[in-house]
């Protein structure tokens, strides 16, 4: 598990632990108020006295961060399956050289190679670049 992984698996625990949502702010009360509930009146205020910018934003991190984690998921997932696709490709190729095929293409052992080359770099792009984002935020 990357330090990534571990970072994302603990906002993910911090949003399941949070007070159930939905979460809301009164659209015109000055100083801004958060609730959790459905506006029914037995909701939770989680957050008081604040401006109202700052209340939206806490109102709507939590669906904004499972969002978020859900498309980082989304994106690993894809760049996995185009990995294990060129991984396949590659085995295929070594294989046909293995197996000495009449038919084969000469140059499968240096596509093979290829293959097997741009499936680590992919992985390594992909996974150096959303460390790179998760790390670039700092603190506000």
């Amino acid at each position: 598990m990357t330090a990534a992984d571990q970072y994302l698996d603990t906002i993910q625990a911090r949003l399941d632990a949070a007070t159930p949502g939905p979460w809301w702010t009164p659209s015109m009360v000055t100083p801004a108020e958060v609730y959790s509930g459905t506006g029914s009146g037995d909701d939770l205020c989680v957050a008081e006295e604040m401006k109202k910018p700052d209340a939206d934003l806490i109102a709507n991190a939590p669906t904004d961060l499972a969002k978020l984690l859900n498309a980082v998921k989304a994106v690993r997932e894809l760049a996995d399956k185009r990995a294990k696709k060129l991984d396949e490709t590659a085995v295929r190729l070594n294989q046909m050289v293995l197996d000495r095929d009449p038919d084969r293409d000469p140059d499968a052992a240096v596509r093979y190679n290829a293959y097997a080359n741009e499936a680590t770099a992919f992985r390594k792009a992909i996974n150096a670049t959303i460390d790179a984002a998760l790390n670039a935020g700092g603190t506000v």
